[in-house]
């Protein structure tokens, strides 16, 4: 088990090993995915070609677009405040008659 320790402190003290052999691994791995020229070859010959389809094309060109929201409703006040004046003093006399108001 003491061999076990070292080999695990040898490694801890130089990670570049283990991105040397994680690049060698995926080196060896997309290498492996390409196949030669003559297998490619043998591919096509294989495959009979299909006709070409026909295609239209329109071109599109760009406008200017006006944005705009028209909304109808009923506003109304989340909170509704009274307001008032008060003012200390004594009524002297009002100048109106009595239901005129």
């Amino acid at each position: 088990m003491a061999n076990a320790g070292n080999i695990v402190s040898f490694f801890s003290q130089r990670p570049w090993i283990y991105s040397l052999v994680l690049l060698l691994a995926l080196v060896f791995w997309i290498g492996s995915g390409h196949s030669s020229e003559a297998e490619q070859k043998e591919k096509t010959k294989e495959t009979p070609e299909a006709p070409l389809s026909r295609v239209s094309v329109e071109t599109f060109y760009s406008e200017p677009v006006t944005r705009s929201i028209s909304l109808y409703g009923r506003t109304a006040p989340d909170r509704d405040a009274t307001i008032s004046a008060e003012a200390d003093g004594r009524v002297i006399s009002a100048r109106v008659k009595k239901g005129a108001w």
